[in-house]
């Protein structure tokens, strides 16, 4: 990666760093990889399986956003790792 590239990575790293790992893993794990992954899964799962709807969805938006709390903790975890090896 370039020294330009590096270097934007580091300042927005630092702006997501700065709202903190709680709202990092909420809105970036919880409901970005949670939710979306949700609503994917029971929409391929409608298509692709005779399952009824409303299960598919409860059981969807139950368990992925909680695989998104370990996901979001998970990213949080390795980019302060990652920041720290890079700082040294």
């Amino acid at each position: 990666m370039s020294d330009a590239k590096q270097e934007a990575a580091r300042v927005r790293w630092q702006k997501i760093r700065e709202q903190g790992p709680l709202r990092f893993i909420v809105v970036r794990g919880m409901l970005g990889w949670g939710l979306i992954t949700a609503v994917l899964w029971c929409g391929l799962m409608m298509v692709f399986t005779e399952r009824e709807f409303l299960p598919l969805l409860t059981a969807a938006l139950i368990g992925f956003p909680i695989g998104g709390l370990v996901w979001g903790g998970a990213m949080w975890f390795m980019a302060e790792k990652h920041r720290e090896r890079s700082e040294r």
